[in-house]
């Protein structure tokens, strides 16, 4: 072995919560979040929530949001990390944000969503899905404010008969 493989060796590595992130190194992330804010961003304003979802690092994703990293955080553009997996067209990682309560509709400094992303680089898988979730979404408006509605009706109804 040479010298240097040896030195490889022995090196420290001047690992960061932001390159276990990425590598899915999830050993690492672990010691990292007790020692690091688990939403803190590097130079250019990513999470390492940011850069797992970016490097298809699902692990990782999955480690940080169940440990309290924040699926709505946002790049120094606006970007958050559901407009960065949908840009990916990691279905995989845009489901496991959504079901951690990412925001579908935040945009970014250019007014785009996640939804805008899949669309403008062909990510129909993404698309389909989010497209789904909005109509879902629309459908529980609609009953909301159906609900509301009844029980304002069921409100007015009590009080007059208090009056009687």
């Amino acid at each position: 072995m040479s010298n240097w493989e040896n030195y490889k060796k022995t090196m420290i590595q001047d690992k960061t919560i932001w390159s276990a992130a990425k590598e899915n190194d999830i050993q690492f992330l672990k010691y990292a979040i007790s020692n690091t804010n688990i939403n803190a961003k590097d130079h250019r304003g990513y999470s390492a929530l940011m850069l797992a979802a970016y490097s298809g690092s699902f692990e990782a994703a999955q480690f940080l949001l169940l440990n309290g990293a924040d699926p709505n955080t946002a790049d120094f553009g606006g970007n958050t990390v559901l407009m960065g997996a949908a840009f990916k067209g990691d279905l995989e990682i845009v489901n496991l944000l959504v079901e951690h309560n990412a925001h579908i509709y935040l945009k970014n400094h250019s007014l785009m969503t996640a939804l805008d992303y899949s669309i403008l680089f062909g990510r129909k898988n993404v698309e389909l899905y989010l497209k789904n979730l909005t109509e879902n979404q629309k459908t529980l408006n609609r009953l909301f404010l159906f609900l509301k509605f009844i029980r304002q009706i069921l409100n007015q109804a009590l009080h007059s008969n208090k009056g009687v």
